[in-house]
């Protein structure tokens, strides 16, 4: 440790001419020891004061983290259309434009430079999420209440499959239906001919990691109809069925994955760079991100915004972030996603893999 700074030795001067007074040599050692001993205690005060360095951790039920350690808001005026409740956010790189979906049945298609459209049908139900499909040609949302997920032309918005799935995980129930239900939606693309594309979907789960039905990502199989199957069979979502006939669903369970101490799930975005599923919680104004490579997990909290319940991320490398209670607000990240995982915290994860094909799947 340096040697503190010690402060100059004071000069005492005889008061009728002035003059500096003499002094012994042990008078100034005195002195010195005098001056010296307040530093050296008041630099050994501030070292022990020094507050340690604690490692992040999830916040307590009922609490709400700081905001803005991830990013900061640069634009708040991008939805000039005013989705109704804004739910999930996906971002097209070759229209450059961002799709956003609201709970009441909204789909806007908001260009980063040009004229936003909208359209309202509150039949396509209570949409918390949406993807695009690898071909850029359609969208595929996420309905809550009804555990269907909805494939919609990309030009008109026009609903041409809904599809069913069978919420059982080795017979639990996983997907309830209700507000706890399924959120946002990531589509992972295939890898060769005969790989198919891999769906994803996040269970918002209860708000309370203890509880029983805490927050998880959730990775679907989609169905294979008896004409496919074989060595080349390519899986295929099936045609419209109806849930309550408890038959011909078009996805299944594959696995859930969940991560110690998460509150809630939002939304997801694949991030196809590096090959990790990234999760928006709410509840806790974080990012989860799940490597598919390894099974790694990281948390970095301090998402900027409010009601958080949809995240994407641009050509350019910027959020954008869906406000369930309005707006969309376009931020600039401190660190891009590679980088993040760097400076993100490991979370503990749990998987739990389907051991049998659900009764009703094809």
């Amino acid at each position: 440790m340096p040697a503190p700074n010690l402060p100059r030795l004071p000069t005492v001067r005889n008061e009728e001419n002035s003059i500096p007074s003499r002094k012994t040599h042990d008078n100034l050692n005195q002195d010195c020891d005098n001056a010296v001993m307040p530093a050296r205690f008041l630099a050994l005060a501030a070292l022990f004061s020094i507050p340690p360095v604690i490692p992040e951790s999830p916040p307590q039920r009922g609490e709400r983290p700081p905001r803005n350690d991830l990013a900061e808001i640069v634009r708040t005026t991008i939805d000039t259309v005013g989705v109704d409740e804004p739910s999930g956010i996906v971002f097209d790189k070759e229209r450059q434009s961002l799709f956003v979906a609201g709970d009441g049945g909204d789909i806007a298609e908001i260009p980063l430079n040009g004229t936003p459209r909208l359209s309202h049908d509150p039949h396509r139900g209570d949409i918390e999420g949406i993807a695009l499909d690898p071909d850029g040609d359609r969208l595929y949302l996420i309905d809550e209440r009804t555990s269907f997920v909805l494939e919609v032309n990309i030009e008109n918005f026009e609903i041409l499959r809904r599809m069913p799935i069978d919420g059982r995980l080795d017979g639990e129930q996983i997907l309830t239906g209700t507000n706890r239900g399924a959120e946002g939606i990531a589509i992972v693309p295939g890898i060769g001919e005969v790989a198919s594309d891999r769906f994803f979907i996040c269970v918002q789960g209860s708000g309370d990691p203890a509880e029983a039905a805490p927050a998880a990502l959730i990775e679907l199989t989609p169905a294979v109809t008896d004409q496919q199957e074989g060595a080349d069979a390519q899986p295929q979502p099936a045609p419209h069925a109806d849930p309550n006939a408890g038959a011909n669903y078009a996805f299944t369970i594959a696995r859930k994955i969940e991560f110690e101490g998460a509150r809630d799930f939002a939304d997801l975005h694949y991030d196809s760079e590096r090959g990790r599923i990234v999760i928006l919680s709410d509840a806790e104004n974080a990012l989860y991100l799940f490597d598919l490579a390894t099974g790694e997990a990281r948390r970095a909290g301090g998402l900027p915004g409010q009601n958080q319940e949809g995240f994407t991320v641009d050509a350019a490398g910027a959020w954008h972030i869906a406000q369930d209670s309005g707006g969309v607000i376009t931020a600039r990240p401190h660190h891009n996603l590679g980088d993040l995982w760097d400076h993100s915290r490991p979370v503990t994860v749990t998987e739990t893999v389907q051991s049998d094909k659900p009764d009703g799947a094809w």
